[in-house]
């Protein structure tokens, strides 16, 4: 057992500066969802600097993230969640965990959720789908795809798998298991479905800002974001933080790709 620990400053700062460059992308998708908003509210837009505006809209997923790294950084090693950086960062070594592994589990998982979503779009609701959650015209698909895959494969895991799921399962350890050196199986599980749960609520900005919302819309959300989040969890509890975030990049991508293609 590796005991040589120091501060993980150094995992903190890849952390939040690769989070800081994913957030970016959000500034396109930002400036139509403020357009929409002024318009809805009757705002001149020429009163306000709407660019400033979208660069300023990234303070608060930005104070989130950091708060989910810090809370990863301090808990994950207290109730055995991993992650590559985050272990190398705070020991200094690795032995016996090959990154190749998780990066496999990662793409197989993220196929998975991928392969899922898109054959339940196509049975179930591609009615719905058209032109409900089609892509923004206003956004190039390339902006799409580096806003999909980078800030929702690594944002979102840090504050959901990394920040959230963490902290559930440290708060639910501490409450009801404090005899035991480790959280219970059924811990980690609650965690992975209130974590995936809350991870498919934080995606109605983006769906109402997509088109018409109606109940098979959001039911649609709920359900094929916490399989995904379920899923991810899974990957983050017993491969690590790195094939959850690989896992994620690859469902967004694959369905990215597919969907720019055939609908």
């Amino acid at each position: 057992m590796i005991t040589n620990q120091r501060k993980s400053w150094r995992s903190y700062l890849v952390f939040f500066f690769i989070s800081l460059l994913a957030s970016l992308t959000l500034i396109p998708f930002n400036k139509i969802a403020i357009q929409q908003q002024m318009v809805m509210f009757n705002i001149d837009q020429n009163d306000i600097p709407i660019d400033l505006l979208a660069y300023l809209s990234l303070l608060n997923p930005l104070f989130l993230v950091a708060v989910a790294i810090l809370l990863g950084n301090l808990l994950s090693t207290k109730v055995n969640l991993f992650s590559y950086i985050h272990t190398k960062d705070k020991f200094g070594t690795l032995k016996n965990t090959p990154l190749l592994p998780l990066i496999k589990s990662g793409l197989i998982g993220g196929l998975i959720v991928g392969g899922v979503i898109l054959i339940t779009d196509i049975i179930v609701f591609s009615d719905e789908l058209t032109p409900n959650l089609s892509f923004s015209s206003e956004i190039t698909p390339f902006i799409n795809f580096l806003m999909s895959v980078f800030y929702g494969g690594i944002v979102e895991e840090l504050m959901m798998r990394w920040g959230l799921m963490t902290l559930i399962v440290w708060l639910l350890w501490k409450l009801t298991s404090k005899r035991n050196s480790q959280p219970s199986p059924a811990i980690y599980w609650i965690a992975i479905i209130g974590s995936a749960f809350i991870f498919s609520l934080a995606h109605f900005g983006s769906t109402a800002v997509s088109g018409t919302i109606s109940f098979l819309i959001i039911f649609r959300m709920i359900i094929l974001n916490t399989f995904g989040g379920i899923l991810f969890g899974w990957l983050y509890w017993k491969k690590g933080l790195e094939s959850a975030i690989v896992a994620h990049m690859t469902a967004n991508t694959l369905i990215f790709i597919l969907t720019l293609l055939f609908v």
